[in-house]
């Protein structure tokens, strides 16, 4: 068929394809004509496709639209992402019965490297923060993925995990994520099966699907890296399947294949993301999701869970919706302090908005950078939405966003050039939250 004579366009990674009504994906030749290839079923339930009427929007598709059936997405970190969490870097804490907040509330932070400081120094910062949030009383800390980056050295979130495993006693510990088309759904299973037995009942599993990197790095990590993020639904469901114990579809290759080693209890699994792709995935296969609020400053938000909870297929496991969402907040003695501090997320967020990772600087040589007016702009957007301020303060914002999604829990992640009023924010927002190490 010519493609003008095709009527169904759905969305898949961020970008158009044109499916027809049975669920095949069109790729367009350069004469204009097109050919047919079938979606997996699960990818036709993740889109949408043969759902129910209407979910698909009928509109005319122009002979001049072309298909790209490749794309590297988000990751993230959430829940306790610490720069790594919110889905995010490498390390991140969880908040539990937080003011005006259903359930619990979890913060979390990136792995995260200073100029004048060693990357060697951040991931031993890593553990220390654990151990502290694990007597403050957070209920998570999860560690984030990221390569080729000088800012965020959390390269593999599932050692850390194991070394805080072994040195904390109640904390739950998880990745924000593994992303996971750099590897084997199999392995990553029998990792976090080992992990299970290290802490039995603590540990989390954030799946992402972007690379955590530039293309580049992506390529050099897997290089079949572009497939593999295609097959990113397929990966969550068999390691859903491996992680739980529970059967792969008759007629999988790998059915006879299990993940060691077993055990009474198994890690629990959340999709991470930024767009509505992720809040996709979860929905259909039933698994929490956390969404990357600080990514965009909140942008998108609100749709992606209410796309989430709307289309939710409940599994055996999680009968109902569970969402979060990762902010970046930072509190301190006063709202000046807070301010000055934030200084460096700000020199951090121009040099992102521009490719360049580059160490975290003092707030003082933030303050005397010499910014262009566009970056300044830049600058004055990020301070007006950023939570930061007094234990109050912050935590009143906290309840606020919790309060218009709806959350069960939140995410915090925070950086800072020092670790010393880092640590000191997380003590303060335990404090404003009422958490104690006793709760477990």
């Amino acid at each position: 068929p010519h493609v003008e004579d095709l009527d169904y366009r759905v969305d898949r990674h961020g970008e158009d394809l044109t499916v027809d009504a049975e669920g095949y994906v069109l790729s367009v030749t350069p004469d204009g004509h097109g050919l047919f290839h079938p979606l997996k079923p699960f990818e036709l339930g993740v889109l949408g496709i043969g759902a129910t009427a209407g979910e698909i929007e009928r509109e005319p598709t122009p002979a001049a639209t072309g298909l790209l059936l490749l794309g590297l997405g988000l990751s993230a970190s959430i829940a306790a992402l610490g720069h790594a969490v919110a889905l995010l870097s490498a390390t991140g804490l969880g908040l539990r019965r937080p003011v005006g907040v259903r359930g619990r509330t979890a913060d979390s932070r990136d792995i995260d490297a200073a100029k004048g400081h060693g990357q060697d120094e951040a991931i031993r910062e890593t553990l220390a923060l654990a151990r502290l949030c694990d007597d403050l009383g957070y209920h998570r800390f999860w560690l984030s993925e990221h390569h080729n980056s000088a800012s965020i050295v959390g390269t593999a979130p599932e050692v850390l995990m194991a070394a805080i495993a072994a040195t904390t006693k109640r904390i739950r510990i998880g990745s924000a994520g593994v992303m996971l088309p750099h590897y084997s759904s199999l392995k990553v299973a029998e990792q976090f099966r080992v992990l299970e037995a290290i802490a039995p009942g603590r540990i989390d599993l954030g799946l992402g699907r972007a690379p955590g990197s530039d293309p580049l790095t992506a390529f050099a990590l897997n290089q079949n890296a572009a497939n593999a993020v295609d097959a990113f639904p397929e990966q969550v469901r068999d390691l859903q399947c491996w992680v739980s114990g529970e059967p792969l579809p008759e007629g999988h290759p790998f059915e006879k294949i299990h993940a060691h080693p077993t055990g009474p209890t198994s890690p629990d699994i959340w999709i991470l993301g930024s767009s509505d792709y992720g809040a996709r995935v979860a929905a259909y296969f039933g698994l929490p999701y956390a969404y990357a609020y600080f990514f965009t400053e909140g942008r998108g938000t609100e749709e992606a869970l209410t796309l989430y909870r709307q289309t939710y297929r409940p599994s055996a496991r999680y009968p109902e919706p569970i969402a979060t969402i990762c902010v970046w907040a930072l509190a301190a003695e006063s709202e000046a302090e807070a301010r000055r501090l934030l200084m460096t997320r700000e020199f951090w967020r121009v040099g992102f908005e521009k490719g360049i990772r580059l160490p975290l600087i003092t707030p003082e040589e933030a303050a005397a950078y010499p910014y262009t007016e566009q970056e300044r702009a830049t600058i004055d957007k990020l301070r007006s939405r950023a939570i930061v301020g007094t234990q109050e303060q912050v935590a009143d914002r906290l309840n606020e966003i919790a309060r218009q999604f709806q959350l069960d829990e939140m995410v915090v992640v925070t950086w800072t050039y020092d670790p010393v009023p880092r640590r000191r924010s997380y003590e303060l927002m335990a404090e404003a939250f009422g958490l104690h190490a006793s709760i477990g």
